[in-house]
């Protein structure tokens, strides 16, 4: 039996796949974010996956996605971009975004929790790749 943290917590990570899926294209997802490094490492990922490279829109999807490492999740849009946070553990998180093909775009390696780093495509804010923002050492 779970308690109503657990119950809460197990929704939250539902949705968020829901989520993911939902802006990922079964045919075609032109972006892949894979976080690995330490087993059950647990991070944090706010997302935003653009409809178009050149400007941003009200059109534009958000979502979060809260679960361990490892994990993979596919985002469909022209241009698209992540933050990550490291929320538990000791260990350490490697993050990078893939466009559709396998070609990396950007990596990085959170080292300590609540630290954060954004990667990010080619759109409307320039050229894609990787801004520590705290704690994070790039690849």
């Amino acid at each position: 039996m779970i308690g109503k943290q657990g119950a809460a917590a197990f929704l939250a990570m539902s949705m968020a796949a829901s989520a993911a899926i939902e802006v990922a294209d079964a045919d075609s997802a032109p972006y892949r974010v894979e976080i690995g490094g330490d087993i059950h490492e647990r991070f944090r990922a706010d997302c935003r996956a653009l409809k178009s490279a050149s400007v941003e829109s009200k059109e534009d999807k958000f979502f979060t996605v809260v679960d361990q490492a490892p994990a993979q999740f596919d985002l469909n849009g022209e241009a698209v971009e992540c933050v990550v946070r490291k929320l538990k553990g000791d260990g350490t998180i490697t993050v990078m975004l893939r466009q559709g093909d396998g070609v990396p775009i950007a990596s990085s390696t959170l080292l300590t929790r609540k630290h954060q780093l954004r990667l990010r495509s080619v759109g409307p804010w320039g050229v894609g790749g990787v801004k520590v923002l705290t704690g994070a050492t790039p690849v």
